[in-house]
């Protein structure tokens, strides 16, 4: 999403006969920005309050503010106040007066990334060469369908945009977009369709192996056709942008581009169309998986213990929710708790036991991860060589860095910390692509792949440094 900004007049919906100028601007550091010449008070001394909506033109663009916060305002005398809004979200194209308007029956948009993890091309470009000198080039652009995947409560579109220009005398070009269109068969409040938009967004990251920001996004209704100048309605229905600095800006330009072979899984690999459908479906349950796990792909800055953990903790989530599993049967423990809390002296003693026994017949990290593994094996096995040194070595690392105690904790080696959340974050996200329908030869073909097992030698000297500082913190304290 660029940077946009411009001059205009604004207003409030339920009083346009108050029109202020301003200076609207927008960028992902400061958000969307709002500095009105004047304010909408009653009174030229009031306190400015907040507003769901502020509308208004720059140039002929038609501009719907979301949530709009005041901020520094200033008076001088003689002179006119200015009053500044940090604004939630800016809507180009259309006026919403109120938030009923803001369903949509579409959302399209577009990713970093997407046309190389897409791979398919419109462009066909044939050089011809004579006695082994360039002669001529060839080049054709020719649209191709659209692919569509039906679902009981919406439709997904791929489909691919072109354009050309140039002067034809010195330039021309062309240039193809893949896109991605979320149809609903009712209108459906913008958040929920942005969720979804972030769903596939975590996919995307998770298959190409880098993060992935949102380029462009739309949002239509079949009820708001575009119009021309004139005001005559087209057949289409408008496509309304929608910025916001909460979403996951796109790369700057500069940017190496994504090579194939650097990818996890291209979009044919992992399923096209019906796989993202089915990752839409599943990712609901997975929601504090998806939190922990991507956190570390949309941060460009975090401290790799905080990283560790994020990895740990969606692992751990993950295997809460699929795998379940106790140390005694649930039935069982129940009634040796019981037997055991009844045993008690006081009522305090018993609510003191109580809430020791709350998660005692639950599995540790280590025996998630080893459960986890078993699911993942295909895909892992050039990886992680011996899953039970690594599971040992991630819960005795997270068991240090979360549990202090008077010795003041054990220090781990940076690296060893950075490759064993890699190694977590690789568990989960396979686990996480195996429960939306992943099948078993994707999977060996992944434990087959240079981009899984590229760094399984840094793996392993991290287990063993990790092991071997776990053994001397341990004999330390047996010591001390």
């Amino acid at each position: 999403m660029e940077d946009f900004e411009g001059m205009g007049a604004f207003w409030l919906p339920e009083h346009s006969e108050n029109v202020l100028s301003g200076h609207l601007s927008f960028n992902h550091e400061d958000g969307v920005r709002l500095s009105l010449v004047g304010d909408f008070s009653d009174h030229p001394f009031d306190d400015a309050q907040h507003h769901p909506r502020i509308v208004g033109f720059i140039g002929n663009k038609r501009i719907t503010l979301d949530n709009c916060d005041p901020g520094n305002s200033s008076r001088s005398a003689p002179g006119v106040r200015t009053q500044e809004y940090r604004i939630e979200s800016l809507w180009l194209g259309h006026h919403f007066a109120s938030d009923d308007e803001l369903s949509f029956d579409f959302a399209v948009v577009t990713f970093d990334d997407l046309p190389i993890w897409v791979g398919k091309s419109i462009i066909e470009v044939h050089h011809k060469y004579e006695e082994s000198r360039w002669a001529s080039t060839n080049a054709k652009l020719e649209l191709i369908p659209s692919q569509v995947e039906e679902c009981s409560n919406r439709r997904l579109t791929l489909g691919i945009s072109a354009s050309s220009g140039g002067d034809l005398i010195t330039e021309f070009h062309m240039r193809s977009k893949p896109y991605l269109m979320i149809e609903h068969p009712n209108p459906t409040p913008h958040e929920d369709l942005l969720t979804e938009i972030s769903r596939i967004q975590d996919l995307v990251t998770v298959c190409t192996d880098r993060p992935c920001g949102i380029r462009s996004l739309h949002f239509g209704r079949e009820d708001t056709p575009e119009r021309a100048i004139n005001g005559r309605a087209f057949k289409a229905p408008k496509q309304i942008e929608y910025r916001a600095s909460q979403l996951n800006p796109a790369r700057k330009e500069g940017v190496s581009p994504l090579k194939q072979h650097r990818m996890l899984l291209a979009f044919d690999e992992v399923g096209g169309l019906p796989m993202i459908s089915r990752w839409l479906r599943t990712a609901p349950t997975f929601n504090p998986v998806l939190g922990s796990l991507m956190s570390s792909r949309y941060r460009s800055k975090m401290y790799v213990e905080n990283r560790f953990l994020n990895m740990t903790a969606a692992a751990e989530s993950l295997h809460r929710l699929t795998g379940s599993g106790t140390k005694l049967n649930p039935q069982e423990f129940a009634r040796r708790s019981e037997k055991a809390i009844n045993g008690m002296a006081t009522p305090d003693e018993q609510e003191w036991l109580k809430s020791i026994l709350r998660y005692a017949n639950e599995p540790s990290l280590g025996s998630r991860l080893r459960n986890l593994f078993k699911d993942a094996k295909p895909a892992l096995n050039g990886l992680i060589k011996d899953h039970g040194k690594w599971s040992m070595a991630v819960a005795g690392m997270r068991n240090r860095l979360t549990h202090l105690d008077d010795m003041g904790g054990l220090q781990f080696d940076s690296s060893a910390i950075y490759w064993l959340s890699e190694s977590v974050y690789d568990l989960t996200r396979v686990a996480l692509l195996k429960e939306a329908g992943l099948p078993l030869e994707r999977l060996r073909a992944l434990g087959e792949s240079a981009v899984y097992n590229r760094y399984a030698d840094r793996l392993q000297s991290a287990i063993e440094s990790t092991r071997s500082a776990l053994a001397d913190y341990d004999a330390l304290r047996s010591r001390s």
